[in-house]
């Protein structure tokens, strides 16, 4: 029985080398610069505000009981990004943020 490399082994063993050298950084390591910072609860409770407020909540579950969107689905999201971007979203965050400390 003789040994005879193959390329298949050779670029195993290359993968194993530079996975163990470090070339490759771990998985979390690589996509920590591509995950968003983690937001605070304050920031998720006003999301949920505003998703409410916006009528984007109702309108999206009455989407998903027909199968498709309607006019007034694309209205409640258009209402929602502009909360998001209004002074609501900034109220909501302080007014979050003093209630649970």
């Amino acid at each position: 029985m003789s040994f005879k490399p193959t390329a298949s082994r050779g670029f195993a063993s290359l993968i194993f080398a530079l996975s163990t050298f470090g070339a490759f950084p771990p998985a979390a390591e690589a996509n920590a610069a591509t995950e968003p910072p983690p937001i605070s609860r304050a920031e998720v409770l006003a999301e949920l505000a505003i998703y409410q407020e916006s009528g984007l909540a109702l309108e999206e579950r009455v989407a998903a009981e027909v199968g498709h969107e309607t006019a007034a689905t694309v209205a409640a999201r258009e209402r929602h990004a502009q909360l998001r971007r209004g002074e609501r979203h900034a109220e909501l965050i302080a007014k979050f943020s003093t209630v649970r400390k």
